[in-house]
């Protein structure tokens, strides 16, 4: 999929135990981008429906009825856009720091004390906190795979003390030599112009949605 320069990806997941999942394209440089940007859908139990496309996105109820329009590719914001030219974990820490996100990054590994590239090329965690309303906070725990520059899952818990609210959890796979996309994963229509657009926030919209808010701005 690194020759080729883009690939399809798969996601699979829980929001509070219902099932959440999704699909879209990725590219991996700049200029395949061009002619294959990225795409994505998400879905939450048929309850909740993210499209995200090059010339916008947008937030859907269980009807199709729309609850907000944001500009394209702003739910890969707090995931991965390798066609940016940055690694995944850099892209990560990036989001967190531009959304004042405080955020620390564990190598799951020895590198410290052998400095072999083995070591250095092992799984690495990124670890976001932030304060949201009194007592509570939202922590996102990010795995990536350091090797292959990419983002194996995401785990949001939203906590007033040490009491759970909400758990999500999103787990990635890239779909190495596929390149005809597998029956279901079809790529919607561009959306409509639309002069309304809504301020998107960043990698926060993933707390939103470990939330429920989001769409419900």
């Amino acid at each position: 999929m690194r020759k080729r320069g883009w690939a399809y990806f798969q996601i699979d997941g829980k929001l509070d135990g219902k099932p959440l999942k999704g699909y879209g394209c990725i590219p991996f440089v700049y200029n395949v981008s061009k002619e294959r940007p990225a795409w994505m859908v998400l879905e939450v139990d048929n309850e909740l429906k993210i499209v995200d496309l090059n010339n916008g996105a947008t937030v859907m109820d269980a009807g199709g009825r729309e609850m907000g329009r944001y500009r394209g590719h702003c739910f890969f914001a707090g995931l991965l856009r390798p066609w940016m030219g940055m690694h995944t974990i850099d892209i990560i820490r990036r989001d967190a720091a531009r959304q004042q996100v405080v955020f620390e990054t564990r190598q799951l590994s020895s590198f410290h004390k052998t400095g072999s590239d083995e070591d250095y090329y092992a799984d690495a965690k990124v670890l976001c906190k932030q304060p949201l309303d009194d007592g509570v906070e939202a922590t996102l725990e990010y795995l990536v795979d350091m090797d292959e520059d990419l983002l194996k899952n995401l785990t949001v818990e939203i906590k007033e003390g040490k009491l759970q609210m909400h758990r999500l959890t999103m787990n990635f796979t890239y779909l190495q030599d596929i390149t005809q996309a597998p029956a279901g994963m079809i790529e919607p229509a561009g959306l409509s112009a639309k002069s309304s657009v809504l301020q998107d926030q960043g990698m926060r919209w993933l707390i939103d949605l470990a939330q429920h808010r989001l769409g419900f701005e």
